[in-house]
């Protein structure tokens, strides 16, 4: 899992067998908990970029609550490999995407 972080580059990687997506982006806002505003602290992720890595048998028996959420939403019994939960905010008066996704971050 990747959380309220920026600048990640994921690769190189043998990703199988877990229950839920092998990958999954996400802001702070996912926990649901609260937390202090603070002008270091940068809840969302950016600038993900997740290449070159091998996935298999990812995904396919979602559980807790966020698999089954994620499940409902998609209305799929299976994940996608990578799951990226979308979030926004505002930022010097007009809106912009907290996470650059999947693939090249210089592409979106």
């Amino acid at each position: 899992m990747i959380l309220a972080n920026r600048h990640v580059d994921v690769f190189d990687n043998k990703i199988e067998n877990n229950q839920n997506a092998g990958v999954s982006i996400s802001s702070y806002l996912v926990t649901q908990k609260p937390f202090k505003q603070d002008p270091v602290y940068d809840p969302y992720c950016e600038a993900i970029y997740i290449h070159d890595n091998h996935f298999a048998g990812n995904a396919e028996k979602p559980s807790g609550a966020l698999g089954q959420m994620i499940s409902m939403i998609t209305g799929e019994k299976t994940l996608p490999d990578i799951v990226y939960g979308r979030r926004h905010r505002r930022e010097q008066g007009r809106r912009r995407q907290a996470a650059a996704g999947v693939g090249d971050p210089h592409s979106q």
